[in-house]
């Protein structure tokens, strides 16, 4: 809220009455409740917290610490009236195991603004007993009223989200999370104690030896009406233990009984419903399902859930989750797509995987490399995920450092196929080479790209992606490579490629698809294809272009070993470097097999 100064205003003649009192109730409410990030770099106002200020600091993280030079005891308050139907919640850390000697108290409710005199109010004590408890002080007496979870503080270092809320009537509810967040589990049931119904204070108090004199930590502290969680769970990730199992983790703590009522799971092809659900009993967002029968290796499932309720009610509907038995993946089931090695200013590299076989693969401990152009050296090698992430049949999935930035500078229509990696291999931007590992390090596919691979009439590479014409044809084809196309804004992630060409089916020796072709990067007809057949293999073959003067103007194959079938592409650039014009050219196709046999054939398309 923006500050007045009332004394100016008083003196205004432009300002209401109406508008001075507004302000000034504002003003008071403000004092009503505490909410302090403490991202201002200072606690002394907006609220103004009092006590022992000389020994707090706000850190370079914008937390509030205890800031001590020797053994003491240090405490900081600030005004907050709310109780009836109202929420405490905040992060702490104790960089220490807490003890006797090294403890603190947080107090919610206090009508002094000294925390170390005589008081009536109701603290939080974490102490030697390493546990959450909730005291009531009348006085300089203290009387302890809850106990919370048994050793739930006895590391040795506590990073702590709590909160508290009371009701009206004196109903207390705590709960905590020791990640530090806010998937809170509570702590014990609900207790009763109006002892006191009024409040002045809010505070903390530190008692701590000289080597932990700075090892207090507080941040996050909102003191208001209760906060009415409103959002059902959802999933955040499956994962398949074994053939019979499958643990859940859901985005909040659950509600045991929903969570662990098997009616509420159901798995598709004949299935069914799993046998147990048991809800974890140290994180109760995760949940465990076991089934009588088991899954089938590379048998694409759909777990669906439905009617499971969080802690305040909320319940989540119906949701369908694939996963899968992952099968081992063999070299080129799985090959390189699409790569975007030098990407625009402020974008990101990106590598596109395509699953072309109808296997599911487990993509956790698969690795991506940096490949050296010239000596083909494995290197810079980056995991590719460390949790379980199910790579499907027919799938694509991109891998970048930063999902949001390619989001941002590509339209994907598959906006799920995308994961990000911590970290990802160098690319170099214009040469270089790329390797999908997998865990023990063996090649998957390999691609060795460079900016003569891209349509040489672009003024600019950056931001172009390679695309690969059809994963069927060999990686390493250079043929098989093209830049994707103007019309879809230079890349692809996560779907078909632009550039992609169905391979033919044919029993000529010969067959050219399409008859004619555009090469102006448009993703239309870019490249012709020139397929090729033979009865047997052992073939070396050549590919000359002409035009319809007779001149040579491309070498595209020079004495190649051929395969049974196969299939180079042309994108109509000429051994100059530039674009041949349009007309009608010439593909000369010489081959000869171990015995000596030469074969020519020629066959005539359009440039258009």
């Amino acid at each position: 809220m923006q500050k007045y100064s009332f004394r100016r205003l008083m003196h205004s003649n432009k300002i209401p009455l109406t508008f001075l009192l507004m302000m000034l109730m504002m003003n008071i409410g403000s004092f009503a409740q505490v909410n302090d990030g403490f991202i201002d770099g200072d606690f002394t106002l907006n609220p103004a917290w009092n006590g022992n200020a000389a020994n707090f600091k706000i850190n370079s993280s914008s937390q509030l610490q205890l800031n001590g030079t020797s053994a003491d005891t240090s405490y900081l308050s600030t005004v907050n009236t709310s109780i009836d139907n109202t929420e405490w919640h905040f992060w702490m850390k104790l960089s220490l195991s807490p003890t006797t000697g090294n403890n603190e108290r947080i107090y919610l409710v206090a009508d002094n603004a000294d925390l170390k005199v005589s008081l009536n109010g109701y603290f939080l004590y974490i102490n030697g007993n390493k546990n959450i408890e909730f005291l009531k002080q009348i006085g300089a007496t203290n009387t302890l009223v809850f106990t919370g979870i048994p050793q739930h503080v006895n590391k040795s270092v506590n990073t702590i989200g709590i909160k508290v809320t009371r009701d009206n009537l004196g109903t207390w509810n705590i709960y905590s999370d020791t990640t530090g967040g806010t998937n809170y589990v509570t702590e014990g049931p609900a207790f009763f104690d109006n002892s006191f119904t009024s409040t002045n204070y809010f505070g903390i108090f530190c008692q701590y030896t000289a080597s932990n004199a700075t090892k207090f930590y507080f941040d996050d502290f909102y003191v208001g009406p209760i906060i009415v969680d409103t959002i059902s769970p959802s999933v955040s990730l499956l994962t398949v233990v074994s053939n019979t199992q499958l643990d859940i983790q859901f985005s909040e703590n659950l509600e045991q009984a929903s969570s662990e009522n098997t009616s509420n799971y159901a798995v598709n092809n004949s299935i069914g419903n799993p046998i147990s659900a048991l809800r974890d009993a140290a994180d109760a967002s995760l949940v465990h399902l076991t089934f009588l029968d088991s899954f089938v290796v590379s048998t694409r499932y759909i777990l669906n859930i439905d009617s499971i309720n969080d802690y305040a009610g909320n319940m989540l509907l119906t949701v369908q989750e694939p996963f899968g038995m992952p099968d081992i993946m063999d070299s080129l089931e799985v090959v390189i797509n699409e790569v975007l090695y030098n990407p625009f200013p402020g974008g990101v590299d990106f590598i596109e995987l395509y699953n072309r076989s109808d296997k599911t693969f487990e993509m956790k401990g698969m690795q991506l490399a940096n490949v050296g152009f010239s000596n083909g050296l494995i290197n810079d090698v980056k995991p590719i995920s460390s949790v379980s992430k199910l790579f499907y049949p027919y799938e694509y999935l991109v891998l970048t450092a930063d999902v949001n930035i390619v989001k941002s500078q590509y339209y994907t229509s598959n906006p799920n196929g995308f994961l990000q990696i911590t970290s990802m291999p160098q690319f170099y931007a214009d040469s270089g080479g790329v390797a999908l590992l997998n865990p023990q390090l063996k090649v998957m596919d390999e691609l060795q790209y460079s900016d003569a691979m891209q349509f040489p009439l672009l003024n600019d590479f950056h931001g172009v992606s390679l695309e690969r014409i059809n994963p069927e044809r060999t990686t390493q084809d250079k043929t098989n490579w093209h830049s994707a196309a103007e019309g879809v804004g230079f890349a692809t992630p996560g779907y078909k490629n632009s550039q992609f060409e169905e391979a033919a089916n044919t029993d000529n020796t010969l067959f050219i698809e399409p008859m004619v072709f555009t090469p102006n990067n448009d993703g239309l007809n870019d490249v012709v294809n020139f397929h090729y057949h033979f009865e047997v293999g052992g073939n070396m073959g050549s590919i000359l272009i002409y035009d319809a003067r007779g001149r040579q103007i491309r070498n595209l194959v020079g004495n190649e070993l051929m395969g049974v079938d196969g299939v180079f592409s042309w994108d109509g650039i000429n051994d100059d470097a530039a674009k041949a014009l349009v007309g009608i050219y010439i593909i000369y196709f010489e081959y000869f097999d171990l015995k000596g046999n030469v074969n020519h054939l020629k066959k005539a398309f359009v440039l258009g």
